[in-house]
């Protein structure tokens, strides 16, 4: 008994460690590395992934395959997103996916999925996920290859019906703070991790993004947002701050719940 109460102030210890060096850290190593977007989606993004899974192995096949079902929808988003100038972000690598996507963008948003599940469920045992229904997952991925195909069709035949307006603000409402909204009022057991899951997605995101501007890992070069955030003679949208910092965490556990888990916890 003695030695499991040890055990257990041991992990607690190390996993306040992991929280506070994932803020601290990974923008001193890049700062002073000139490190780029692939090495800070590791440091960010697949580190504590592993960390993570390793803590909860329970809910690693659910990540993954929220993770890759979310990759289509993330397509058409990142697409429309460079097609209307609402962010731009150099690659180093050769090639790019529809003339605009890079391969960064895949990795960052696939690790960016997995690991605000995995470490969500790891420290709120209250986000519990139902036995994986086969059924759900596959009507949710033919839904989504239906709209996948529907955004090839007219890529292919009429993309100009893809230039919008203040892109970036509706991307922001639609599949960041309505889906937020909608988890937050119908699960009662996701407000209190919500709240605690954004106040440390701020203090973890913000420097990244103060970081990310510094280094150059994307720009934004429309003139089409609601107002600009400065902050440490950097500039971004509010739409960045709204979309990355404070509904990224909470829009992907909706998804999740969409995606993997139709059971209503009250």
């Amino acid at each position: 008994m003695i030695m499991q109460i040890f055990s257990s102030q041991r992990d607690k210890v190390l996993d306040v460690v992991i929280l506070f060096s994932w803020v601290i850290l990974p923008p001193i190593f890049l700062l002073i590395s000139r490190g780029g977007f692939f090495i800070s989606s590791i440091l960010y993004l697949v580190l504590p992934s592993i960390y993570f899974s390793i803590r909860k192995p329970d809910i690693i096949l659910k990540a993954l395959i929220v993770a890759l079902v979310a990759m289509p929808p993330m397509i058409i988003f990142d697409y429309l997103a460079f097609l209307n100038k609402a962010w731009a972000v150099p690659t180093i690598f050769s090639f790019r996916l529809f003339q605009f996507i890079p391969f960064e963008d895949f990795f960052f948003t696939f690790w960016a999925v997995y690991v605000v599940i995995v470490a969500s469920h790891y420290f709120f045992s209250s986000l519990k996920l139902s036995a994986k229904n086969k059924i759900v997952v596959a009507k949710s991925g033919i839904i989504l290859l239906l709209l996948f195909a529907i955004f090839i069709f007219f890529y292919l035949l009429k993309p100009e019906i893809f230039i919008i307006p203040y892109y970036y603000l509706l991307l922001v409402l639609t599949a960041f703070i309505i889906p937020t909204l909608i988890l937050f009022m119908r699960f009662k057991l996701y407000r209190k991790p919500l709240f605690w899951i954004t106040v440390y997605s701020i203090c973890l995101m913000l420097p990244y993004e103060i970081t990310a501007n510094i280094l150059g890992f994307w720009t934004f070069p429309s003139a089409q947002y609601i107002g600009k955030i400065n902050l440490l003679g950097q500039s971004f949208p509010i739409e960045e701050f709204l979309a990355w910092m404070i509904f990224f965490p909470s829009a992907t556990l909706a998804f999740t719940k969409w995606v993997a888990d139709r059971v209503n916890y009250e």
